[in-house]
Parts: C-alpha cells; sequence; structure tokens
C-alpha cells in the first residue's frame, strides 16, 4: 500500500512497489531496518518492482490507470520468453480464460494442451502461399507468417480465421500452423505496430539477457 511502499515522481504512472535487498552479512556493518537499507553498504537492492496502476495528477490526486482500446485488436501482449509463469503458453492459457472463457453458445476443438475457441485471437505461425483466403467479392492465396486474426467458428473438420476481413478456413491438418495470439514473443512482434503494448517485466536467465 502507500503507506508501505509506494513509488511515485511527480505526476503520471506510479503504484505500490515491491522489494528484494541482499544482506551481505555482518562484516559490512550494523543493520537494524530497512529504512537504513539505501544508507549502508551491508544492504544491496537487487529487485525492484512497481506496479503500474494508478496514475498521479499533478494536483496530487490519484486515480486508476485505464488501458483503452479493443482487447483484440488494439492492445498486445508481448514477452520475451515462451516458457515459465509469464511465458507467451502460461499467458496466452490465462488471458483467454479472462478474454474467451468457455461458453454454451461458442465452438471448440480441444487439440493436445491447447484449445481452439470461437472468437480466440491467433497468428498464423509459418508462410503459407497456398492458402486460399476470401474477402467479401475477391479471393486469393496466401497468409503469412505473422498475421493475426480471430478465430469465427469451429466445426468438425475446419476452424474458420478472419484476418482482417480475409476469410480462411484451416482443415484438421494445417491447424499446427495457428498459435494463439492474446501474448505474442518479441520476436513474433517484430514490424508488427499495435496502439497499446504490454510488457511484463521480469528476471531471467543471464544467457537470454547477454545475447548478442
Amino acid at each position: 500500500g502507500k503507506k508501505d511502499n509506494f513509488w511515485e515522481h511527480g505526476s503520471g504512472p506510479c503504484g505500490p512497489c515491491s522489494e528484494i535487498h541482499f544482506d551481505r552479512g555482518e562484516k559490512y556493518g550494523p543493520f537494524e531496518n530497512f529504512e537504513q537499507a539505501s544508507d549502508c553498504d551491508r544492504i544491496i537492492e537487487i529487485w525492484n518492482n512497481v506496479f503500474m496502476q494508478y496514475n498521479k495528477t499533478k494536483e496530487g490526486t490519484f486515480g486508476i490507470v485505464n488501458v483503452e482500446g479493443d482487447a483484440f485488436s488494439d492492445i498486445q501482449v508481448i514477452t520475451p520468453m515462451k516458457k515459465t509463469g509469464v511465458g507467451v503458453y502460461a499467458l496466452n492459457r490465462g488471458l483467454q480464460e479472462t478474454l474467451n472463457p468457455k461458453g454454451a453458445k461458442k465452438s471448440e476443438r480441444v487439440l493436445s494442451e491447447r484449445v481452439f475457441r470461437s472468437g480466440d485471437k491467433v497468428m498464423q505461425i509459418k508462410n503459407n502461399y497456398d492458402l486460399k483466403w476470401k474477402k467479401d467479392a475477391d479471393e486469393g492465396f496466401g497468409v503469412y507468417n505473422g498475421d493475426i486474426g480471430q478465430i469465427k467458428e469451429v466445426s468438425p473438420s475446419y476452424v474458420t480465421v478472419d484476418y482482417d476481413g480475409k476469410i480462411v478456413n484451416y482443415e484438421n491438418a494445417m491447424l499446427d500452423e495457428l498459435e494463439h495470439a492474446y501474448a505474442i514473443t518479441v520476436h513474433k512482434s517484430q514490424g508488427s505496430e499495435f496502439d497499446t503494448v504490454i510488457i511484463p517485466i521480469f528476471w531471467g536467465t543471464e544467457k537470454l539477457f547477454s545475447r548478442n
């Protein structure tokens, strides 16, 4: 809470702060409480995470930060990793259940650990120059790696995806070309534009952070 540990700097986004400190031991001096942590050599701060859920006005009042826009077309969650609790696999499962939960009027298909459900946000993950699409009276071929669309129908023999008006039918054998896209990797987002981006900040392996 604000009384315990709260980060703010002038006006703008702010919120409660979570810190992790490392105690180097008695040989670096005495230590009584964490109010002294910033003024001694014994305690090292190794983690500081601010949950910026509030917005402070110039008048000093606080309000909740609102992220406006359509969760499917305007807002994109991007994360560096596929695994871990904040990787694309876990985030997509959680976001699917929050944004597009199972419903009596929704059709779905269970494939191993994935569930494709009508209304889901999905991405084509490889170039397919032979995949046919229809848009009103126009027809053509080609759906490409990184294209994001929304599932409109799930039937026993195919899944229908809408790519900004281009309607594509995926036969069951082609569903390995689709992934959920509520959250995508930084790599997959390259070349794309979104009105609002949400990126989780977390600790990872040293190799990932030092890679050229």
